[in-house]
């Protein structure tokens, strides 16, 4: 359950190690939650394979046509290298750097398409961070820093970490029973 998503730390240094293995990371974390939570693919969502650009990568299903679409690419560069360098005056660019790439990813996704209630799509969409700890990162600003889940839903994108991503879809889940209940 929760004790395992939890549990991501020590794999973590490794997975940053290698770019290919950290785009799949966060893929394989929603897949795990999804199937702990008894969602079926093609039934409560479905996923694009091999994301294409401008594609959410999990689209959820709800109740009376309505979707959700959530994206996990994430920009993992400039948070890799707070690990590998050294020096104070290094790691405050680099984290500046992480911050920037965050909230440009966050702009990319309000722009594209995955936002359209016309289409039946609720009015935000999600943003997976596949770790806790850069979750709370992101939700502490250095004070006169902006806040970035702020920034973030002020454009419409929720950032959601796994154990955030657990409650929502979890909620997702009863709703959709309950629906079908009536």
């Amino acid at each position: 359950g929760i004790d395992g998503l939890a549990d991501t730390t020590s794999k973590l240094s490794r997975i940053l190690d290698s770019s290919q293995a950290r785009g799949h990371w966060g893929e394989r974390m929603v897949k795990d939650i999804l199937a702990h939570l008894g969602l079926k693919k093609g039934i409560n969502f479905e996923t694009q394979s091999g994301s294409k650009e401008g594609k959410p990568d999990f689209t959820f299903f709800l109740p009376q046509g309505k979707r959700l679409n959530m994206d996990v690419k994430f920009p993992w560069v400039h948070y890799a290298n707070l690990f590998s360098v050294n020096g104070e005056p290094e790691k405050e660019t680099e984290r500046k750097s992480f911050l920037k790439d965050v909230k440009g990813h966050v702009k990319t996704l309000s722009k594209r398409d995955y936002i359209d209630p016309a289409d039946g799509t609720l009015d935000f969409v999600l943003m997976f961070i596949p770790n806790e700890g850069i979750y709370a990162f992101l939700n502490k600003p250095e004070t006169g820093e902006e806040n970035l889940v702020e920034f973030a839903m002020d454009n419409k994108v929720l950032l959601c970490s796994p154990i955030t991503l657990f409650a929502i879809l979890a909620m997702v889940r009863q709703s959709v029973q309950s629906f079908h209940l009536e």
